[in-house]
Formats: C-alpha cells, sequence, structure tokens
C-alpha cells in the first residue's frame, strides 16, 4: 500500500499551513535528489485546478500500480483491495530455496495454512482495512 499512497491538498489548505508549505517549498528547491522519486503535480498554471497531488510513486509508476489494483482479474474485488492478486488462482507463485518449495496462492475465505497458529485476517484474498 506504500506503493500507492498519495495525497490531494488543496491550494487553501497550504494558505492555512504556511509552515508546511515553506517546508515543502524548502525541499523541492533544496532536495532534487529525492524530490524526482515523487509525484508533486503542480496546480494548473489557469487555476482551473487549485490543488496539488503529492504521491511516493512517480506519476508514471503510480499509474502502472493502479492498473493492477483496479483491474477485476488482479487486486480490485467487489468487497475491496484483495491482498493477493486473484491471478495465484491459477498460477500460484512457486519459490524453491534450500530444498523446500513456497507458494503464494490465492485462497478466498479461510486460509488453507496453519502458518502463524492459523486463520489470520491477514492472510485472506481481501485486506480488511
Amino acid at each position: 500500500m506504500p506503493l500507492i499512497a498519495c495525497e490531494i491538498v488543496e491550494t487553501e489548505m497550504l494558505e492555512r499551513l504556511p509552515d508546511f508549505s515553506t517546508r515543502m517549498e524548502w525541499f523541492i528547491r533544496n532536495r532534487a535528489d529525492l524530490v524526482r522519486h515523487v509525484s508533486m503535480c503542480e496546480a494548473a498554471p489557469d487555476q482551473s485546478h487549485r490543488h496539488r497531488l503529492l504521491a511516493l510513486p512517480r506519476r508514471e509508476r503510480l499509474e502502472r500500480v493502479l492498473r493492477y489494483v483496479l483491474d477485476e482479474s488482479e487486486f480490485l474485488s467487489p468487497y475491496g483491495i484483495r491482498s493477493v492478486s486473484k491471478v495465484h488462482a491459477e498460477r500460484p507463485y512457486v519459490l524453491q530455496a534450500g530444498g523446500q518449495e513456497y507458494r503464494v496462492d490465492y485462497v478466498p475465505g479461510e486460509s488453507n495454512t496453519g502458518l502463524f497458529g492459523g486463520n489470520s485476517n491477514w492472510r485472506g484474498p481481501i485486506w480488511f482495512p
């Protein structure tokens, strides 16, 4: 989820938070090495949109991630965002390491493993928050 973390900041909010605005402008001017990895869409020059998008990934990466997150054959479900892609129902991810096989399957409903002491809300197909 940190990959799609984003916030829309209205210009009016920046005006009410001058300290934050000052620090944000300092960061933009002085940390180009970090800013190039962050999406910070400026307000439209004609002021038709008076907000900015602040997101961890750059716009191009955010769009690529959202293509999967908003795809019903991948992560989007009628009940929320799946914690595991539905693609793994037909094509589980399998890793061979140390003579053992480890798998990531899509299992709707209850977990099919006793790992972590039995069923857990965090291992079901839908991320409940």
